[in-house]
């Protein structure tokens, strides 16, 4: 087990440990706060470094794609099934 799996329970992770979603790669974790407030309702990208580590340059890039507001959302809708 690496250093990010303890991490959700540490006191300065931004959100409720059962609202945490583990990627890994490219970015440790992903979590939707308050969703049922149209008011509160957040999106969290979370990066684990330990040390001295720092940022991979795709990281940055995400990092600085996020500050910029260059974040989309993309709806798919898939045609059913259904015969009748």
């Amino acid at each position: 087990m690496t250093i990010e799996n303890f991490v959700p329970f540490m006191d300065e992770f931004p959100v409720k440990p059962e609202e945490a979603i583990f990627m890994g790669k490219p970015i440790d974790y992903v979590s939707f706060s308050d969703t049922h407030d149209p008011e509160k309702c957040a999106v969290h990208i979370i990066e684990v470094k330990s040390g001295n580590s720092q940022l991979l340059k795709h990281q940055r890039n995400i990092r600085d794609a996020i500050k910029a507001g260059r974040v989309q959302w993309h709806e798919i809708r898939v045609k059913s099934n259904n015969k009748k």
